[in-house]
């Protein structure tokens, strides 16, 4: 019997294809088991090397230089691999990590079942169980099991809840105790250009970058119209539309991508507290940047609303979790909820509704 394509689109691969297709399939592989195998063997060196800096340095009678030997190890990887010296003191630090505290997650890099990235994803998610060795070894197994069947991003997800679930103190403790490390650093990069990382709580950097969004849309869609207008007035013999902006030109080219927007309008705001440098040029509105305000849409467990700090946590999107005392806030200022019903062993959702709590209920949030 003549097999047929499963879709009207799909064409039938002839029998040589077929064949040369299984081949390469099993190149690939091979390449990628490979390759995982390798980067595990790197890991166990780098580790390696690791632990000798870092016993020089317990041996080091000399002061404020008992760090100098795991400097001088980094300088020695960094030559070695042709990265920067930060590049390497942070391969040194998360390949001990990894070996000595994520066993599984290294074994099943090393038998090619799931990749870097994989990895990395994991060790990221469970550095703050490393004092609990108990959570950190069943974290590690259970990761693992997760990270066998889904890509990178989606398992960074996974992980955030879990590691939330898996540690001991509650989820108002464990956000105060990672909220101290909020921050602001800068990196300075090659060619006149410099990183600014801000670290905060999940709802406002969320927050931060949805304004930030929104504001480069506006941009963008305003560019757009005052084109159009223009292009049409141009065609009618009417007098073009007004910028206010130095110069019609600079509206007209204005082709920053989105990514590109975002950086310099949030930029702008730091520098000025307002976005005064990209000003709406659109004819006949009054609209300005400064109006528009951030939108973060968020799941919480009836546990977290009830005031049961230890249920399970509260989070953005896909899994980002913020702590319970934000979210009852924001379930308080909000006019109405969305309520999903999910059944506990399976977390389908069964049942949806529309809810407008009650002034007790807002009261008490």
């Amino acid at each position: 019997m003549t097999s047929r394509p499963s879709s009207p689109y799909a064409v039938a691969p002839t029998a040589e294809e077929a064949a040369r297709t299984a081949e390469l399939l099993r190149v690939l592989e091979a390449s990628k088991a490979a390759e995982r195998a390798e980067q595990a063997l790197q890991a166990q060196a780098l580790a390696e090397l690791g632990e000798i800096a870092h016993a020089q340095s317990r041996r080091s009678d000399s002061g404020g230089h008992h760090d100098f030997p795991r400097r001088a190890m980094a300088a020695e990887v960094a030559a070695l691999t042709q990265v920067s010296p930060r590049v390497a003191r942070n391969s040194l630090e998360n390949s001990r990590i990894l070996v000595s505290g994520f066993p599984r997650a290294f074994d099943a890099l090393a038998g090619g079942r799931i990749s870097q990235e994989h990895v990395d994803a994991i060790v990221d998610a469970g550095i703050p169980l490393l004092q609990d060795p108990g959570a950190l070894s069943a974290f590690d197994d259970h990761a693992v099991d997760i990270a066998e069947g889904e890509t990178p991003h989606r398992l960074r997800s996974a992980l955030s809840v879990l590691v939330e679930k898996a540690q001991p103190m509650s989820a108002r403790e464990k956000h105060e105790k990672a909220r101290e490390g909020r921050g602001v650093w800068v990196y300075d990069m090659q060619n006149g250009m410099s990183e600014l990382t801000l670290r905060s709580t999940t709802l406002e950097v969320h927050a931060v970058y949805d304004r930030v969004t929104g504001m480069g849309r506006a941009v963008k869609r305003d560019r757009r119209a005052y084109a159009r207008a223009r292009d049409e007035a141009q065609g009618s013999g009417a007098p073009a539309p007004a910028a206010s902006a130095p110069s019609a030109d600079a509206v007209l080219s204005d082709e920053r991508t989105l990514p590109q927007l975002r950086a310099d309008i949030l930029t702008d705001l730091l520098l000025s507290a307002a976005p005064t440098g990209h000003r709406l040029h659109q004819a006949g509105s009054t609209a300005t940047l400064g109006e528009i305000r951030a939108t973060v849409q968020v799941t919480i467990p009836a546990d977290v609303l009830a005031g049961r700090d230890d249920g399970p946590p509260a989070w953005i999107g896909a899994g980002s979790v913020i702590s319970p005392a934000q979210a009852r806030i924001l379930a308080g200022d909000s006019p109405g909820w969305e309520r999903l019903f999910v059944r506990p062993d399976t977390g389908d959702i069964v049942q949806t509704d529309h809810y407008r709590p009650t002034t007790g209920q807002v009261r008490a949030l």
